[in-house]
């Protein structure tokens, strides 16, 4: 596997920055604080993810939080690599919101191929290259050492190499973990002399629990029985609540029986003044009728007026009486008037004929007064002159007739007028004529017959097959004549029945109290049992809890012992068979770094490291040797360890960080050219921060170098 190119959108404090790697070695060169740990943790972060969390104890944020952009809102980026099967993949990670979106080398989404988790998405190099971000953290990438190595410094490196020595791994040591398998056994469990081991503390506890239980047990009848008690007030209250629904059916259905007793009442009423205000109709039509008879006679009356007052004029004109004058003129106006008369009078029989009821009592009053008034006056005229008005006494009484029958037409409209009120007192609705009767009287009979029918459903759902025990133990409430609903009942009835549903309804709400009463008392009794219960319920879980703990540390002791076991087994076996191989690939790197000053770096029997000192040939402890001797036997063995545990078919790229501070430039050079060589195999990206290192790079690699300026 190695990287093709990086694209960092924002990390840290690079943003909107592209770089290309070869397939080879490359020197990525910088000055200090330029971003080169920086890119080093974006190369991890695109690979593996990066962690978030907590700060750590000395206040050191997690890698998700150090590395958020310092001056951009996009915290992104793009890495793009190829495996040694020429597959390509491009990984895009967007570290502010979790999102990874991984691509093949034909920009399909080949995400959901990898494995993934909510805290890093997915994670691409496990799968490629084998190897967990822990493993990869301790062969791929080699950080930069300490600036200067002292006593410390070299039993580090030191121990790291004998704990691969024995273990495989430069920071697990195998004497330490001996001791922690040991430590664990006695503390968490207890050796074969201890009395207060754990074991024997949770035995001795579940003793204890044991008698407590026993004793909990006896006290659990009492709650039972209790228990049983407020079950039957709880069904006696379910039973109350069937009687409040059936007491309340039953007032549903006097209520309804009202309402038709009330429909049947109002019917009854009016219908009475239906008949009374129909005949009264009819005898207004009748009186219409002759109306139209009498209003024949203005065109009679109107001739005669002509004919009395030619005969007036002519003895006018015989007798030159000037009184005689005088009578004429007022005859003349009384004609006038009664022809004004005449006309009201045909206006009033139009309105007759067309709305009788609207005619307002008022105009007939003012025809009455004015024919009073001009009946006066005749009479008046007819004294004054008896022998001029005498000869026609016919019209007069045709007049005085006709006065009756416009004082009939007013009296019986308002008859009409009494009867429609009456009407509206009953229905509180406007009526204006017989019709809106007959239309109410339609409503109100359909109201009934509804009436009717429900209370017929009622009895049906209330008297059938299907109602409860309770229901029939309380057929008592249906003195309402369920199955003959059509019966009246009066007043008195319905008040017997009202007073017998009000005494059911006392009856029921003192036994919903009594049993309430009676539940709360049950529900104390058993507030004071539970805690012994919760008590009881504590224990057992307190008792599982332990015998899951025994078995637990019966397994862990199994298990740890077991684990020393095979961790020394394994131990050896790593000794005999993986040693070997690393000391000699160590040996030959070595060598190839010094110049084959150093060739053979072994360890004796006692794990103490030593290499033969190549000036007097004899064999001397590491820990004598210079500092930069030290870092290129740490450089040897991660080298070694990553070789000998990667896949074959995948080779891994190797990321150094300042790894030659300590190198002269002989040293430096011999690193180069081996450097130069393994990069034939896979690719090396070095970081640092001095020129000579990269001159020096120039002339050892020549062309197949890429260096990267920041």
């Amino acid at each position: 596997m190695y990287i093709e190119k990086i694209e960092i959108d924002g990390f840290g404090k690079i943003c909107n920055l592209t770089i290309n790697f070869n397939k080879g070695l490359n020197i990525v060169f910088g000055l200090n604080e330029s971003g080169k740990t920086t890119i080093q943790w974006f190369i991890r972060g695109m690979l593996f993810g990066l962690k978030g969390g907590r700060a750590s104890k000395d206040g050191v944020p997690p890698p998700l939080r150090r590395y958020k952009p310092w001056n951009a809102d996009i915290y992104r980026g793009a890495l793009e690599y190829r495996l040694n099967n020429g597959e390509l993949y491009r990984i895009e990670r967007d570290f502010e919101t979790g999102k990874v979106c991984v691509y093949d080398g034909m920009y399909n989404d080949v995400t959901s191929q990898f494995t993934s988790s909510i805290e890093k998405g997915a994670v691409t190099a496990e799968k490629h290259l084998f190897f967990n971000e822990a493993c990869f953290d301790k062969t791929g990438f080699i950080r930069q050492m300490e600036s200067g190595i002292d006593e410390s410094g070299k039993k580090e490196l030191l121990s790291r190499i004998t704990n691969v020595m024995e273990t495989g791994y430069e920071d697990i040591s195998f004497r330490k973990a001996e001791k922690a398998l040991k430590d664990s056994i006695i503390e968490y469990v207890g050796s074969d002399r201890s009395t207060k081991r754990p074991l024997d503390r949770i035995s001795l506890r579940l003793e204890e629990l044991k008698k407590s239980r026993d004793n909990l047990i006896n006290s659990r009848e009492v709650y039972w029985e209790i228990s049983k008690k407020l079950d039957l007030e709880r069904e006696t209250i379910k039973i109350t609540g069937e009687k409040k629904d059936l007491l309340k059916n039953a007032e549903d259905f006097l209520r309804i029986r009202k309402e038709v007793e009330k429909c049947r009442r109002q019917i009854r009423e009016l219908r009475s003044i239906l008949s009374e205000a129909f005949q009264i109709e009819q005898n207004l039509k009748k009186a219409s009728q002759e109306l139209e008879y009498f209003e024949k006679l203005r065109f009679s009356t109107h001739k005669e007026t002509e004919i009395k007052s030619s005969t007036i004029k002519r003895k006018e004109d015989n007798l030159k009486i000037t009184a005689l004058k005088k009578k004429r003129k007022v005859y003349v106006a009384g004609m006038a008037v009664f022809s004004l008369i005449s006309l009201l009078l045909i206006l009033t029989d139009f309105f007759i004929k067309n709305s009788w009821i609207k005619i307002s009592s008022s105009i007939f009053a003012a025809l009455a007064v004015l024919a009073a008034f001009l009946a006066s006056r005749i009479t008046s005229e007819r004294e004054k002159s008896p022998e001029d008005y005498d000869e026609n006494p016919s019209g007069e009484l045709k007049y005085d007739r006709y006065i009756e029958k416009v004082s009939s037409v007013m009296e019986l409209e308002n008859n009409l007028k009494e009867k429609l009120s009456r009407a509206y007192i009953i229905t509180g609705i406007g009526i204006n004529s017989t019709e809106d009767i007959k239309n109410i009287l339609q409503k109100l009979e359909k109201k009934y017959n509804d009436y009717l029918e429900t209370l017929r459903n009622y009895a049906r759902d209330m008297t059938g097959g299907n109602t409860s025990i309770i229901a029939t133990q309380d057929r008592e409430l249906w003195m309402l004549d369920m199955e003959n609903v059509e019966k009246p009942l009066s007043d008195s009835d319905i008040e017997s029945i009202e007073l017998m549903l009000d005494y059911k309804r006392k009856r029921i709400e003192e036994e919903y109290t009594l049993s309430i009463q009676k539940i709360t008392e049950y529900e104390v009794l058993l507030k004071t049992l539970e805690n012994e219960k919760d008590e009881l319920q504590k224990i057992d879980e307190e008792i599982e809890e332990l015998n899951q703990k025994k078995r637990n540390l019966e397994s862990l002791d199994f298990s740890l012992r077991t684990a020393l076991e095979v961790l020394t087994q394994s131990s050896k076996e790593i000794q005999r068979d993986y040693i070997p191989m690393l000391n000699n690939k160590m040996s030959s790197l070595i060598g190839k770094i010094t110049g084959s000053k150093y060739n053979d770096i072994r360890a004796d029997e006692k794990l103490q490291v030593r290499a033969v000192e190549p000036v007097t040939g004899k064999v001397t402890n590491t820990n004598i040797l210079s500092g930069g001797t030290l870092e290129q036997v740490y450089l040897a063995l991660r080298l070694s360890m990553a070789e000998m545990i990667e896949n074959p078919e995948e080779k891994i790229p190797f990321f150094m960080d300042e790894v030659f501070a300590h190198y002269d430039d002989s040293r430096i050079n011999s690193s180069l050219r081996l450097l130069e060589e393994i990069s034939s195999q896979r690719q090396i990206i070095l970081f640092t921060c001095k020129g000579r290192e990269v001159e020096a790079a120039a002339r050892v690699c020549k062309d197949g170098l890429n260096i990267i300026r920041l």
